[in-house]
């Protein structure tokens, strides 16, 4: 007789019409796996070791990393629309296809808007680097002194901005 588990996994792999225990690593293939591991874990409350077995005899910690993925692929638009595919193919959620549509169209728009956010940023790094280039070469021109009092008052307050900036955006995109 059948677990639970092995029934789900049929089920599933029927749904998509593919089987997901391959070993393909090509997007979308990874990511149905880790949704699979993230609603049989959710469903059926099996073990890590047992999902690893019915999915392609994988190990535990396979599995585990599936999750982990899962959880931060959230912010993935790829992922999010693959999640909205399977959710609406295997379990029927959003069966209306017009929902499912919309839903892409939202995740598509905010990811849009997201990178806009980042070319105006980078924008105006691009601005203040231009800036700090032409103070430098206008304070080049002066005699040493006043070269040295003009880039403590003058440019490293422009120069921390940058570097606050940069730092700020990199925090952001990591």
């Amino acid at each position: 007789m059948k677990t639970d588990l092995q029934l789900f996994y049929e089920l599933f792999c029927h749904k998509l019409s593919f089987d997901i225990a391959g070993r393909n690593r090509t997007k979308p293939f990874p990511y149905y796996r880790y949704i699979f591991f993230y609603h049989a874990k959710k469903k059926t409350g099996s073990s890590l070791a047992s999902i690893g077995r019915v999915c392609g005899n994988r190990d535990h910690a396979t599995v585990l990393h599936g999750l982990r993925k899962y959880d931060d692929l959230e912010k993935d638009t790829d992922f999010r629309i693959a999640k909205l595919y399977i959710e609406e193919k295997v379990f029927g959620i959003n069966n209306d296809g017009e929902k499912i549509e919309l839903e892409k169209i939202k995740i598509l728009e905010a990811e849009n808007k997201k990178l806009i956010q980042q070319f105006e940023e980078s924008k105006e790094i691009l601005k203040l680097k231009g800036l700090i280039s032409e103070v430098a070469d206008m304070f080049s021109t002066l005699p040493e002194e006043a070269f040295k009092e003009a880039i403590d008052t003058r440019l490293k307050p422009f120069v921390k901005m940058y570097q606050s900036r940069v730092t700020y955006q990199s925090k952001k995109a990591g």
